[in-house]
């Protein structure tokens, strides 16, 4: 449903179908998932990444489910 560019090069893509992050590199390899939401599926729209490092990126998400936007915790 949606995605961001991270500051590693790594692309955050949003699963609606199953509310997962999935993180993968340049060149297609897996690097982590992480459930974002365990309510009803469809809870992912639209991820922003901010920040110029690693070190001080954050990744926020908007949750249908709760209707608000969240901050992922790295």
């Amino acid at each position: 449903m949606s995605a961001a560019l991270l500051a590693n090069g790594d692309v955050v893509v949003g699963n609606t179908g199953d509310n997962n992050m999935l993180e993968f590199t340049p060149s297609g390899g897996l690097v982590a998932t992480k459930n974002v939401d365990s309510g009803s599926a469809g809870a992912i729209f639209g991820i922003v990444a901010t920040g110029t490092t690693p070190a001080n990126q954050k990744i926020y998400f908007n949750d249908d489910n709760a209707n608000a936007v969240v901050l992922i915790s790295q």
